[in-house]
């Protein structure tokens, strides 16, 4: 049975030992491994603070932590069990910002500049037929129009195919009526 099952009696997630199997003795391995556990919910914790609700985020900054924990285990073994708690959190909070801080320098780079290329993609606000019928639910649309009565179809064909203003509609609504 694998080091960490038989010790947790049940699988871990992934990241746990690639972390820690770097480690070079088994005292480290368990060391880091009762820190882990004993804080991990608190390093979630800070992590969602940060990522809000993106999974992918928050475990790449509690493996990036474990990481940084098993890189400086010898520090972490010097520190008092009462101020461990404080350099886990210190620890996590560090990294969380680091990404943070990569993501935003990411972001600023890419170039969301309107270019001709993507304006021209963009449909005329007045030209009806393009802003409905280049839409991918065109099909459903026009299967929806079985459904409606014939009163509905036909103040949609006066409002967006005849180009009607609602007044005019009023009007000729109420001559008809």
């Amino acid at each position: 049975m694998h080091w960490m099952n038989h010790t947790l009696g049940c699988a871990t997630p992934a990241l746990i030992p690639l972390a820690i199997l770097a480690l070079h003795s088994d005292e480290d391995r368990e060391f880091v491994e009762k820190l882990y556990f004993e804080y991990r919910g608190l390093m979630y914790v800070v992590a969602r603070k940060y990522f809000g609700n993106r999974p992918s985020d928050i475990e790449d900054a509690i493996g990036s932590a474990l990481e940084n924990i098993c890189a400086y285990v010898d520090d972490f073994r010097a520190v008092e069990h009462s101020n461990l708690r404080n350099y886990v959190l210190s620890t996590i909070g560090n990294i969380c910002r680091r990404q943070v801080m990569a993501m935003n320098k990411r972001d600023s780079l890419i170039d969301y500049a309107a270019t001709a290329e993507k304006t021209d993609s963009i449909p005329d606000p007045d030209d009806v037929y393009s802003s409905v019928f280049d839409h991918a639910d065109a099909e459903a649309l026009l299967a929806s129009m079985d459904v409606l009565s014939e009163r509905e179809k036909d103040l949609i064909r006066m409002r967006h195919i005849d180009g009607m203003e609602f007044s005019e509609m009023a009007n000729l609504l109420c001559t008809l009526s």
